[in-house]
């Protein structure tokens, strides 16, 4: 089961267009995705998002760990108990990353994901990323 969770994300990052993603970005993964509950995995998946002493987030990686995630299928309580599907990696993917850059600063980062919190009428792809994913509070609490 964990062999074949592995060969579907990458499939997955590939045919989305994903040009790269290195090997310790992979190695990493692989290693995640194949031991504990998938609680015990999100820590270890947002180290995989970020390079911290550039303080940059690559949109591969981003890519890479998102498809990771949905693929667990872990459901985001404030977005109705809903499992992140491609179309709402995709819009993530776009907003976080404006016109296809491939790498921006936590600083742009945070910027974007904050615009996107204070919104009353948020796209629920955000409240994944924030509820489900917790992808934001990490970061910022890390950095």
């Amino acid at each position: 089961e964990h062999y074949k969770l592995i060969i579907q994300s990458i499939f997955t990052v590939f045919k989305w267009g994903t040009q790269s993603v290195t090997f310790g970005c992979f190695a990493k993964a692989m290693s995640v995705i194949c031991r504990g509950s998938p609680a015990d995995k999100l820590p270890m998946l947002y180290d995989i998002l970020m390079d911290p002493i550039q303080r940059t987030m690559s949109q591969n990686s981003c890519r890479f760990v998102l498809s990771l995630l949905s693929k667990l299928t872990l459901v985001c309580p404030s977005a109705g108990n809903s499992v992140p599907g491609t179309r709402d990696v995709e819009y993530l993917i776009g907003a976080l990353f404006p016109n296809n850059a491939q790498v921006i600063s936590l600083q742009q980062f945070s910027q974007v994901v904050m615009q996107n919190v204070s919104n009353p009428q948020m796209y629920p792809p955000w409240k994944m990323l924030l509820d489900g994913f917790g992808v934001f509070p990490y970061i910022y609490f890390t950095f």
